[in-house]
């Protein structure tokens, strides 16, 4: 498994990262669709933690059993950080309408998980013509949210 100290990094990293969005999220006006759309994005920083941290338990189930799985740090990184995800996640649906919220949930907890399978488990990603593919796929995926997110907002002003 990766170092202790990468570890330290990555979950530090995050950590901030989902106190920024929650804090931004939590000073938005209320009624606001910019208040459940930070919130998401703190959501779904936090349900990226907790694949990675799946992925660190089911490693550690399979390397020494439910016992040793047990024995590891992960498991209960793997609890505490699920517990916070939802509990963002329940205020994130509190915070305003599902469908300001739902862009920010859908598209980061697989950005922060693939950030992470780069960076702590070192996992290869694909170059050359492909890279010449995905990066416009993911260009008008981002667009495509842009324009649904500023819709939604649109549609709300109308009530």
């Amino acid at each position: 498994m990766c170092p202790a100290r990468t570890w330290l990094i990555g979950l530090g990293a995050s950590a901030g990262l989902i106190a920024v969005f929650a804090v931004l999220g939590g000073r938005a006006p209320v009624g606001s669709l910019a208040r459940p759309a930070l919130l998401s994005l703190a959501a779904g920083t936090g349900f990226g933690v907790t694949t990675v941290l799946t992925k660190a338990f089911t490693t550690d189930l399979v390397d020494g059993g439910l016992a040793g799985a047990f024995a590891t740090w992960h498991v209960y990184g793997l609890l505490a950080a699920g517990a916070l995800a939802f509990f963002l996640l329940q205020v994130t649906f509190g915070s305003g309408p599902l469908i300001a919220a739902q862009p920010g949930l859908t598209g980061t907890e697989p950005v922060v998980a693939m950030v992470w399978g780069v960076v702590v488990f070192g996992e290869q990603v694909r170059g050359g013509w492909y890279a010449t593919l995905a990066v416009p796929a993911v260009a008008l995926i981002a667009a495509g949210v842009a324009v649904l997110g500023r819709s939604f907002a649109a549609a709300g002003s109308r009530d």
